[in-house]
């Protein structure tokens, strides 16, 4: 019997003749990548029977479904003690043989007549290994076995025992980079039906620099391999990766161009792509969006960490290692790559660690599950995982900003606050949570709360405190105590980025309680918990003006004051406004900022937005000011945020004004390169199920009649010409020989943006724009009769 430490870096499972097994692949103390096999965990999920429980089981013993030429059979029942929310039931474990078939069975078991309801049967076989044995990423486990032969890259050992282990988790990451150049043109989905082929591959592991390429270059490259062909390109990638065996593989648009192209010219050339630890294939879209993924290697995508973890679209290297460093010098693509990642790995480590997601999972499931996931977590393991709710709707509840003015305006001597700390009070003050809700042990000692939106009343359980109050309260506290703490320097980073892994999750957590989709969410609990706070800003704001404090704005995240009193102190603001509360809150306010802009518009579906912008550490911090999700335009971006950073710091309209028509004249001159121009747009559901065709829609069709295998969740790049036709007959994919329609860009993206920035600084659009004055003038009256007949 053999003894190891293995740290976790990636979690997998096969389907075999003797059933499933896991592989946890990872590290041991010398730095050795070793697999271990756990052959004793089986896929399950609880049932709650009608009437008796031994008819039941018998029933459900003898169970078979066929779907999808798979069978899958249940093995055996077992008769369980778990809680419901903290409730006792009695319950059936279901086990049965195949993983892949989890989510069928589930729904098989859920119309069955004798079963009352299916538990847990929406959780994937990983995840519930990970559950069931508290495995967290890279934190140590306690193995004990013998080594095998298996068919694999790395040592193998078959667990016989899988217990945590009490030591630090494995804080040094070997990391690669990786970055496809593709020849022009040669992008599946993205592109036209140009030559298929990669121009260039680069290649970092510490020091180590390597050029894979088809033509000769010049460069310092520790290793520089040319190669004949294609195939011969693919073979020389899969072999490094494989050679090297990271902990961690980070590239730049791996999801979306690089991975589908070497896929691509696999096909053609008749390859296999198996780079995994366990010589399985490269695997495309397993999460349901284009994704790749290596069994044994995690990686990630960078670009779709900037777009789906921190909500900051970047569909360019160059701009995102200019925006965050600040730095003019543009390196190679691969050295770009390599100095982003330290910066932002710590906060996806320690979010990985709060979740228990993986680095490479935090990109393969939605942002508002982070929550889901730290949740089941924290709960007690004889708790029952509730299930996935499909919807939430009360008559009469909206989703409308808890406090706002009506009206724009620019304020200076403006301080934002989370609005965290009063959450808190209010969730442990009256308990909010979806157990507690209703409580029939508290049914006439409670006291009742009375929500206009609510046609009875609510209330909740004054005896038992619940699972929502404890944990959020929890996070709070672990952000109030890395605040308080002054540390060394050399941990001052490890803090800083566990504060705003923090702060993803309770940002988002009002959002939450409202949302679809998520395990512990209560529309209720969130009416009451927003009609409160509603409540506290609205008696707040009838005193604040005598105090010289101005309520602005309190989105689902922050609060917003004014202070018409410059020359009072931070600390002196802070007492005011815990004064006006009537509660001694720990508020933490950020600033003062000199200026701040706030805008007051309304979506095309007549829903109030709140558009606001200040300058943070230097940077500019703007929320919803940008282009929309649906299409984007690295020009049309660069223009909005630097005409709105210009207003911010203060400058007059008339430089305004001039910096406005210079970004359009280098436009109509031809200065702005071509792909900045190109519109990025994801498709976010499958072709056939969009009823209308946006311009997006149309490239995707566009594409799909010249042979390109198109899916949902693809990027797709493309361009419009001129013309008075409609916009989606006159798309055109990238190296189709067109003109550029350049008026697009100013009426259909920069100005209906900068509108009211404009207008708010005094600045005319109509006296500025005279080339094609009848159709500014037509867009800019239908947009405000829009907003005077909703007003």
């Amino acid at each position: 019997m053999v003894e190891i430490i293995l740290y976790p870096r990636y979690i997998s499972f096969k389907q075999t003749r003797e059933g499933p097994i896991i592989l946890i692949y990872g590290k041991n103390k010398e730095g050795r990548v070793i697999c271990a096999v756990d052959r004793s965990f089986r896929p399950f999920c609880y049932v709650l029977p009608k009437g008796d429980m031994g008819k039941a089981a018998q029933y459900l013993g003898e169970v078979t479904l066929t779907e999808h030429e798979r069978t899958n059979r249940v093995v055996t029942v077992q008769e369980v003690e778990k809680s419901f929310f903290g409730k006792p039931m009695r319950l059936l474990k279901v086990i049965f043989e195949d993983p892949w078939g989890t989510y069928a069975m589930a729904r098989h078991l859920q119309n069955i007549p004798l079963v009352e309801n299916v538990f847990e049967g929406d959780i994937n076989f990983e995840q519930h290994y990970a559950l069931t044995h508290r495995l967290r990423p890279y934190s140590p486990l306690l193995i004990k076995g013998e080594y095998i032969n298996f068919r694999s890259r790395v040592s193998v050992i078959q667990a016989k025992t899988v217990r945590t282990y009490e030591a630090d988790e494995q804080e040094q990451l070997e990391i690669a980079y990786l970055i496809i150049e593709p020849v022009a043109g040669s992008v599946p989905g993205a592109q036209d039906n140009g030559p298929s082929g990669i121009r260039r591959a680069w290649l970092r592991r510490s020091k180590d620099r390597v050029l894979i390429s088809t033509e000769a270059e010049t460069g310092s490259y520790t290793e520089q391999i040319l190669c004949d062909d294609q195939a011969m390109v693919v073979d020389r990638i899969k072999e490094t990766i494989t050679s090297w065996k990271p902990d961690l593989l980070v590239g730049w648009r791996t999801d979306f161009e690089g991975f589908p192209l070497l896929e691509s010219i696999a096909q053609e050339t008749g390859q296999t792509i198996d780079m995994g630890l366990d010589h399985s294939p490269l695997r495309l879209g397993k999460y349901r969006e284009l994704s790749a993924d290596i069994t044994g290697i995690p990686h990630v995508d960078l670009m779709n960490v900037m777009n789906k973890v921190f909500r900051e679209p970047s569909f360019s290297l160059k701009e995102l290692y200019a925006m965050t460093l600040g730095d003019k010098q543009t390196p190679e693509p691969i050295d770009q790559l390599a100095t982003l990642t330290p910066l932002i790995l710590p906060i996806l480590r320690q979010l990985s660690k709060i979740t228990g997601l993986f680095i490479h999972e935090l990109t393969r499931v939605p942002r508002s599950r982070f929550l889901d996931h730290h949740i089941m977590r924290e709960t007690d393991p004889a708790w029952i995982v509730p299930t996935r709710q499909a919807s939430q709707t009360i008559a009469g509840i909206e989703d409308r900003p808890l406090y706002e003015l009506n009206k724009s305006c620019l304020k200076q001597t403006v301080y934002l606050t989370d609005l965290a700390p009063l959450i808190r009070r209010i969730m442990d003050e009256h308990n909010i949570s979806k157990e507690t809700l209703w409580c029939s042990c508290c049914r006439d000692s409670a006291t009742k709360i009375d929500v206009p939106s609510i046609p009875y009343p609510i209330w909740f359980c004054r005896q038992k405190k619940g699972i929502m109050p404890r944990i959020y309260g929890d996070l709070i506290q672990r952000m109030e105590r890395i605040r308080s703490i002054k540390t060394e320097e050399k941990e001052l980073t490890k803090l800083e980025a566990r504060f705003k892994a923090l702060n993803l999750l309770t940002d988002r957590f009002l959002t939450y309680l409202s949302a679809k989709k998520k395990r512990y969410a209560s529309l209720v609990c969130a009416e009451v918990l927003k009609d409160i706070i509603r409540r506290e800003l609205r008696r707040m704001s009838g005193g604040a003006l005598q105090s010289g404090i101005e309520l602005i704005m309190a989105d689902q995240q922050h609060l917003f004051f004014s202070d018409q009193e410059p020359e009072r102190s931070r600390e002196e603001t802070e007492e005011t406004i815990n004064r006006l509360l009537g509660h001694r809150l720990d508020l933490h306010l950020t600033g003062p900022y000199d200026r701040v802009i706030f805008i007051a518009t309304e979506d095309y579906r007549g829903r109030k937005r709140r558009k606001y912008a200040f300058l943070k550490d230097g940077r500019l911090v703007a929320k919803r000011f940008g282009l929309p999700n649906t299409l984007f335009a690295n020009y049309s971006d660069r223009v909005i945020k630097d005409i709105v950073e210009r207003a911010v710091r203060g400058e007059s309209p008339n430089a305004i004004r001039i910096a406005l028509l210079k970004h359009l004249e280098d436009l109509t001159d031809g200065r702005i390169p071509e792909e900045d121009l190109v519109f990025h747009a994801r498709l976010q559901k499958e072709l056939d199920q969009y009823e209308s065709t946006p311009p997006h829609v149309a490239a995707a069709l566009r594409m799909k009649q010249q042979g390109h295998a198109v899916k949902k969740g693809m990027e797709i790049r493309f361009f419009i010409s001129p013309g008075k036709d409609r916009i989606s007959s006159r798309v055109r994919l990238p190296r189709e020989k067109y003109d550029i329609d350049l008026q697009y860009y100013l009426y259909n993206q920069i100005l209906p943006q900068l509108d009211d920035v404009l207008t708010l600084l005094g600045i005319d659009i109509e006296e500025i724009f005279n080339a094609d004055q009848e159709r500014l003038s037509f867009f800019l009256q239908k947009k405000r009769q829009r907003k005077t007949e909703r007003a």
